[in-house]
């Protein structure tokens, strides 16, 4: 998933054009992460052992496009494996891969969308078989004919091999955001319809941002919508084995002009037991962690740190979500430091309380020239954690970034 705060903004442009490791665990460098070219950054990963994880998001190539990026991890480094690029490799051209899902070492799911001679944003769906990946047809509610149809996903869940959610936004065309929910039966995608709070008309918008399910009839998505008075709210959505219906939310910012919430990342470790994290904007005008988390009839706000502070200026976010346990599940964004530089954040649930984890930082921390920032995570247990997103290198360019957590300690891997 990636950071909203911006991604917002970026968006919006996007639819005008687009401590070491501990001895007993695996040696890692920061060179075992490929970097393909001149930048990349990584946005979804997901373990389903120790030894076996995916990371997705793009690279730009030397044409100037914006490409897919597939990395493997299988115990010792980082790869990078072939994927199709349905969007083109020429300089215009862009694909983008925003979140990965595994129900086995042989059968992975990675969605995102790509730009079409159209210039229609295109649904993307792509499937590894153990060996390679290949693109699936998915549905396209907007239509592909025109620059102003968009399709896009950004979070996939799979409960079992024939049971898979994939989730995003669609326009209508009002030009409105809606809420897409597509499903795998085992033998085709279909577009399943989903609750839009905040209406379909002309400015409104409904974006499904993650997506994590317990069972097959207990799938959470979360997002964000835009309501008619200009205010960006928390959204979130349960599938009930039946229908997609909407679940209310804290609004921390209230319901204001111009405020603003968002969720990015989910995680349910049963229907009873999930979590949601993102960011908000304070009366101070502060961009302040955001964590919910659901007891299977309501959600409530639990207190987080803000290590950027929580007046004027602060910016914390956070992006990635992932629970070994009830009382062990850790969040991941990113926070701008005293000297302005963007550093990587992680947050460690306890079972009682949310507490900052110092965190490596690739990009440096010097000034607001240094760049580090987490956006998706995955533990295969408490003691095996990756964290993904990018850093900036002395030259300016993002470059892949990878994080692991051995139990004891988070190093860059």
């Amino acid at each position: 998933m990636r950071r909203v705060a911006t991604l917002v903004v970026a968006l919006a442009a996007m639819l005008a054009a687009p401590q070491a490791a501990s001895a007993a665990g695996p040696a890692f460098s920061t060179s075992s992460v490929p970097n393909p070219n001149k930048n990349s950054e990584l946005y979804s990963d997901t373990c389903s052992s120790r030894s076996d994880c995916w990371a997705v998001g793009f690279y730009v190539n030397g044409a100037g496009a914006n490409i897919g990026e597939a990395l493997h991890f299988k115990g010792k480094g980082w790869s990078r494996v072939s994927a199709p690029e349905p969007g083109g490799v020429g300089a215009t051209d862009y694909d983008y891969l925003d979140a990965v899902s595994c129900p086995s070492r042989s059968d992975c799911w990675a969605v995102g969308y790509y730009g079409n001679r159209a210039k229609a944003a295109v649904n993307e769906i792509l499937r590894w078989n153990g060996r390679k990946w290949t693109k699936v047809h998915a549905p396209q509610p907007a239509g592909t004919a025109a620059k102003s149809e968009r399709n896009q996903l950004y979070g996939i869940a799979c409960p079992a091999a024939a049971d898979c959610w994939a989730v995003g936004f669609h326009t209508n065309k009002a030009g409105a955001y809606l809420n897409e929910a597509l499903h795998w039966n085992g033998k085709g995608w279909k577009t399943v319809a989903a609750p839009n709070p905040e209406g379909t008309a002309t400015g409104r918008r409904n974006v499904s941002y993650g997506v994590s399910c317990s069972s097959r009839s207990n799938c959470v998505s979360v997002g964000y919508g835009l309501n008619r008075s200009g205010a960006y709210l928390n959204q979130a959505l349960r599938w009930n084995g039946k229908r997609w219906v909407t679940l209310s939310t804290p609004q921390p910012s209230g319901r204001r002009s111009h405020g603003y919430a968002y969720l990015q990342g989910v995680t349910c470790l049963s229907a009873s037991d999930c979590w949601a994290d993102g960011g908000y904007q304070n009366a101070s005008d502060a961009y302040l962690n955001e964590a919910l988390q659901w007891n299977g009839k309501t959600w409530a706000k639990v207190a987080t740190p803000n290590p950027s502070g929580t007046n004027g200026g602060s910016d914390n976010e956070l992006a990635g979500l992932s629970c070994a346990a009830p009382s062990d599940c850790w969040a991941v964004g990113y926070y701008y430091s005293n000297t302005a530089a963007q550093l990587n954040e992680a947050l460690h649930w306890d079972g009682a309380a949310w507490s900052l984890v110092s965190t490596p930082q690739p990009g440096g921390t010097a000034s607001n020239h240094n760049n580090n920032a987490l956006y998706g995570l995955s533990c295969a247990s408490d003691s095996d954690c990756w964290a993904v997103g990018y850093t900036f290198d002395s030259r300016g360019r993002s470059q892949n970034e990878a994080l692991w957590w051995d139990g004891i300690a988070w190093s860059a891997g």
